[in-house]
């Protein structure tokens, strides 16, 4: 398979501690050529910048500040018109990619004539030691249906830009879980496949955005967001019984105005 180019977008706020290892974990992805956007969410200090002294000269990453805090879809959002690749990555930043993973990924995009493709992982703690290792189902597409709702790790997808593009990106309105409207929206009109191995390593620890209390899974803010997201769920899966509206598949735009500055 001839080398491709993909484009990487890695946003955080006050990661510092693990941002170093997230980041050369994709400058160091093999038989691809990417292109890395780090953005920092307004995180008040210079910090992320000392961990990344190594690669500030690196013409393959892109660092970005925004002006004011306003979540990772948003960043996203902002984003995706930079990108000139026909392949999109994702990666949070206290994870960590294995070296093949976007390779393996791009070989199943090809093989299985898919459109979106996730991966099985490893979950590990603060220290990076291995807790356990969950395997994703091959079809996503099959068990989304059947009602199973994690079909996919989000952070860890790779697709053809042509899908973000189609879906308009993320839900502009929201800083959790819209990974997960994306994921339900996709399934209308793309192929989503896992590759059987593991190739990301999910981070387990207190202060992310899954684990704070404030923002973590059975939190108000995103057992309100899932309500949302199951709502309008329900609402295309019974229009499309008819006649599926493409327009239901468009999320709300980002609903704060900020500006994406380039870091020297």
């Amino acid at each position: 398979m001839p080398e491709e180019s993909v484009s990487v977008i890695i946003p955080h706020y006050r990661n510092e501690q693990f941002l170093f290892q997230a980041v050369e974990s994709i400058a160091r992805q093999e038989k691809v050529t990417v292109s890395l956007f780090v953005v920092d969410d307004c995180s008040g200090t210079n910090l992320w910048l000392k961990q990344l002294k190594q690669y500030r000269t690196d013409p393959r990453i892109h660092l970005y500040t925004t002006s004011k805090r306003v979540g990772p879809y948003r960043i996203k959002n902002a984003v995706l018109p930079l990108i000139e690749t026909p392949f999109v990555s994702f990666q949070d930043a206290d994870d960590v990619s294995h070296a093949h993973r976007i390779y393996e990924q791009l070989k199943v995009l090809k093989m299985k004539k898919a459109d979106i493709v996730g991966t099985s992982f490893t979950i590990i703690n603060s220290k990076g030691e291995e807790l356990s290792r969950k395997k994703m189902v091959a079809n996503a597409n099959f068990w989304l249906k059947l009602g199973k709702s994690f079909v996919m790790l989000p952070p860890s997808i790779t697709l053809f830009k042509r899908v973000l593009d189609a879906l308009h990106g993320f839900d502009g309105t929201t800083m959790v879980a819209a990974d997960t409207d994306f994921i339900y929206r996709a399934a209308y009109i793309a192929k989503m496949r896992n590759t059987a191995n593991s190739y990301y390593y999910y981070r387990k620890h207190d202060n992310s955005l899954t684990m704070h209390p404030l923002t973590g899974i059975g939190s108000l803010l995103r057992n309100a967001y899932f309500k949302k997201i199951l709502n309008r769920e329900k609402i295309r899966k019974d229009t499309a019984r008819k006649h599926l509206d493409r327009q239901m598949l468009i999320p709300p735009p980002n609903d704060v105005d900020f500006d994406l500055i380039p870091v020297a």
